[in-house]
């Protein structure tokens, strides 16, 4: 089981920067920004803690991030 906690600001509606931390495994930096009103793109950074349970490697991650909005009626 993995728990993980992860904390997005956003600023002007455009740019997102935020960290996260998975219990007893890594760290993570974020950062996205706006490229539509319904498409972010990213890029995350994650460090393996030292007393992950498994080795890992540190990671860049590239991430595009797609927003539904429910139709207004």
């Amino acid at each position: 089981i993995s728990a993980e906690l992860t904390a997005v600001f956003e600023f002007d509606y455009r740019f997102n920067l935020g960290v996260a931390y998975r219990y007893n495994e890594s760290f993570a930096g974020l950062v996205f920004f706006e490229v539509s009103p319904s498409v972010d793109l990213g890029y995350a950074y994650e460090i393996a803690g030292q007393d992950a349970q498994f080795n890992l490697n540190n990671t860049h991650e590239l991430v595009l991030r797609i927003k539904f909005k429910k139709s207004e009626e």
